[in-house]
């Protein structure tokens, strides 16, 4: 399924601009003239150095930079951001290979141990290098109309936020092919893995609720930035979205930990699933949109 050929997302035809300053969000509705809003090949073509395929969420001012994500920064680094650091941005379709490894890698560091990725490879150097091949391959096999954002930290890619907009869930028959060769080959040499995995796959597309609706399929901050608000920042500007326009959202976790956390902003469990006896349960949350 083609992704879209430019930054036509549900939200870029709304004016200002989103960055974190003081914890929170900026969402000015001033205008923005066209000469400030600056695709990343332009951008690229002004800065040697950059690469990468960024625009902003709403419009992004001329001096935003595009992102260059290596090398990723040290913990002690990590540790040392401020809020007003980070900048909320939506990539620019297509994604980069630059973009795509770098997202790759911030979720392999944030479900290295996500129960769910531990039982299926639970050698630790294993489950590294199968994460960034599955992520990668998730990410850009999502299908057609999906918004993908970052966090950044000056160029450098330290959170993700990946969503599926209303009647993208499943994607095209080719999207699922290319997603299933390079999760198998993730899971790649343990048969029984590929067998769990595929059952919680098969189980999770039956559960998938019917109707309009966005689908959360990724939402991951390096865990050296987590706790900071930077999730929050990461999906608000779709749940906002969802409140103008009465759509409810869907998601799944592995974590128990995360119902507390998705609960802040208005999700409700349901039913749980395990598709494996021996695995961990796939926990499922649905928000229902407040316009209602």
């Amino acid at each position: 399924m083609p992704a879209p050929p430019s930054c036509r997302g549900p939200i870029q035809h709304q004016q200002g601009v989103v960055r974190m300053r003081d914890n929170s969000l900026d969402t000015s509705t001033a205008p923005l003239g066209r000469d400030q809003v600056r695709s990343s090949e332009q951008l690229h073509r002004s800065r040697r150095s950059v690469t990468g395929n960024v625009c902003t969420l709403l419009s992004l001012p001329s001096e935003y930079r595009a992102i260059s994500p290596y090398p990723m920064p040290s913990s002690n680094a990590l540790a040392r951001v401020r809020p007003m650091d980070i900048e909320i941005h939506q990539i620019q379709e297509p994604i980069s290979k630059v973009d795509l490894a770098a997202i790759a890698d911030v979720a392999m560091e944030a479900f290295l141990d996500d129960p769910f990725f531990e039982f299926l490879s639970p050698k630790e150097h294993l489950r590294r290098r199968g994460l960034r091949i599955f992520f990668r391959s998730f990410v850009q096999y999502l299908g057609a109309g999906r918004s993908v954002f970052i966090a950044t930290r000056g160029d450098r890619i330290v959170g993700v936020a990946a969503w599926a907009p209303p009647g993208s869930y499943p994607a095209s028959l080719r999207d699922q092919v290319l997603q299933g060769i390079w999760a198998l080959w993730s899971l790649l040499p343990r048969p029984k893995a590929v067998v769990d995995g595929f059952r919680y796959t098969t189980a999770m597309e039956k559960a998938h609720p019917k109707g309009e609706l966005w689908y959360l399929a990724l939402l991951a901050v390096h865990p050296e930035l987590q706790r900071q608000g930077i999730g929050g920042k990461l999906i608000s500007p779709i749940l906002e979205l969802c409140d103008e326009q009465g759509i409810d959202v869907y998601l799944e976790t592995q974590k128990q930990d995360n119902i507390a956390y998705y609960r802040r902003f208005g999700f409700s469990e349901l039913e749980a699933l395990r598709p494996v006896s021996a695995g961990p349960p796939l926990l499922r949350m649905h928000r229902m949109t407040k316009n209602r």
